[in-house]
């Protein structure tokens, strides 16, 4: 499994010079755990990078079989989300909910996450 949560409940990704893709997954977290400045206008552009990476970190444990790893940045994302009250990203969480319970096995589960990508 490529994440954990660590004492906070925040996603912990290890670095290993042995594997990039491991690698990159941790620069994502460290970026996740960064401090945002003073600025409002950074932190709307903060914002939507955040939820970029988060995503990317969902599809490169997709691409590694990482359903564990997977899950946990999708229940990570969904915390933003809902911290956030923005609808910006909402139809890429269902849609990335969707491919994940699909590649559990979950079809009826994938379905209604698509359709609810829709609303």
């Amino acid at each position: 499994m490529l994440g954990r949560r660590d004492r906070d409940g925040e996603i912990a990704m290890p670095s290993t010079s042995e594997d990039p893709v491991r690698e990159r997954i941790a620069a994502v977290s460290a970026h996740l755990r960064a401090r945002l400045g003073d600025k409002s206008e950074r932190a709307d552009l903060e914002y939507f990078v955040r939820l970029m990476l988060q995503r990317i970190a969902i599809d490169l444990c997709l691409a590694m079989d990482d359903l564990d790893g997977a899950r946990l940045w999708l229940d990570a994302n969904a915390r933003w989300l809902e911290a956030s009250g923005a609808l910006t990203g909402r139809a890429d969480h269902w849609l990335a909910r969707a491919t994940i319970e699909a590649a559990e096995g979950n079809i009826q589960a994938a379905q209604a996450s698509a359709e609810a990508a829709l609303e």
